[in-house]
């Protein structure tokens, strides 16, 4: 809803509306991850000590583990790059009152 919302709304601050709609890009992906993860927990439920290593070697588990750590650190050191840009722009080019 906030990415939604950011994207569709138009904010005087684009830096400030760039980091949310960066934070909210990053939720959303980790909703989709958590999803992958208990849609798993439940298909493999009270069976999954049959079926162990059949999930950890599968292409879903793979791209699950790789998908978190990678992917969602690179948002939020983006993330974290505006805000250190918007500080240091904050405190050299706008004037003092």
């Amino acid at each position: 809803m906030v990415l939604l919302g950011r994207l569709v709304a138009r904010e005087p601050n684009p830096v400030h509306s760039l980091y949310i709609k960066t934070l909210a890009l990053a939720d959303l992906m980790m909703g989709v991850y958590l999803l992958v993860i208990a849609v798993t927990d439940w298909h493999y439920r009270d069976i999954y000590v049959k079926h162990d290593f059949e999930w950890r070697h599968s292409s879903t588990c793979n791209a699950c583990g790789q998908f978190k750590p990678n992917c969602l650190r690179e948002i939020l050191q983006f993330g974290k790059q505006i805000l250190k840009v918007q500080v240091c722009y904050s405190q050299i080019f706008v004037p003092a009152k």
